[in-house]
This record gives C-alpha cells, sequence and structure tokens, in this order.
C-alpha cells in the first residue's frame, strides 16, 4: 500500500508524493496519550551573603536563585547552602553584581560542592548543580563563564 502526500503549491498547482507503507499507526494499534508533565522552577529575590555566609535553599526539585556578595566581593562558606533539599534537585545560581560578588569553592566533604575550579559568580553568571543525597554534596553541571 502506498500512501500519496499531496500539497498544494503558492501557484495553485498540486504537488504529489509517493511513499511506501513503513508504519501505519490506524492498522489495529492505539496510540497511548502522551503524558502530560509540568516543571515549575521556584525563584528568590536576590541573597546578599556574608562572608563565609550560606545560601538559603528552598525545599522544591528545581529552583533559580539570584545571589551576590554582601557589601563586596564574598567567599560563601565550604558548604554553602542551607535548608532541606530533595534528592537530584536542580539549583541554578545567578549571580546579580560585578562588584559584589560571591565566590563558591570545591570542597569534597559532606554539604559541599564538587566543582570544575572554584566559581566565583559576577552579574549574569550562571552556575548550574544537583545535590546528590546519597554523598551529601552539590555537583555542578554546567557554568556559562570560565
Amino acid at each position: 500500500m502506498k500512501r500519496t502526500i499531496r500539497t498544494v503549491l503558492s501557484c495553485g498547482k498540486i504537488s504529489e508524493l509517493f511513499m511506501p507503507r513503513i508504519l501505519d499507526f490506524t492498522d489495529g494499534f492505539s496510540q497511548a496519550a502522551a503524558p502530560t508533565t509540568s516543571v515549575v522552577i521556584e525563584s528568590s529575590s536576590n541573597q546578599a551573603i556574608a562572608a563565609a555566609g550560606q545560601i538559603a535553599v528552598l525545599n522544591v526539585s528545581f529552583q533559580h536563585l539570584k545571589v551576590s556578595g554582601d557589601s563586596g566581593a564574598q567567599s560563601a562558606s565550604t558548604t554553602p547552602f542551607t535548608g532541606t533539599l530533595p534528592d537530584r534537585s536542580i539549583i541554578i545560581l545567578q549571580g546579580t553584581d560585578s562588584t559584589n560578588t560571591l565566590t563558591l569553592t570545591n570542597n569534597d566533604a559532606a554539604g559541599g560542592c564538587i566543582l570544575n575550579g572554584d566559581a566565583v559568580l559576577a552579574e549574569y553568571y550562571i552556575l548550574k548543580l544537583i545535590y546528590d543525597s546519597d554523598a551529601n554534596r552539590f555537583i555542578e553541571l554546567e557554568r556559562n563563564f570560565a
């Protein structure tokens, strides 16, 4: 059985394309409805972090947190997050200030971040992490800066 695809061209003529039968979902097969899912990304207003301070996380699976240093360039705690997270939570950190930057350091310890080098979050810099509850570590997924 061949299938014919007819297309009306802009000049008004009909173009036909003949295709061999490959799959025909009308021959006794039923297609299940596609699952519908939605992802909600929670966000927060800017958090100005003091020296050795922590970033407050939300108890949600996807979050976008804006951060900066408090009154100048600061380095967050080596265990930079406070709060409870579900396993495999995604945290997107966005720097909001070019002067009041926030540095996160690589720290392979409980509650620490496993980073591809220290991350200095300046304005519009993004760092994406995933939380692994088995390891109790925040692991870098990607960043948009060097």
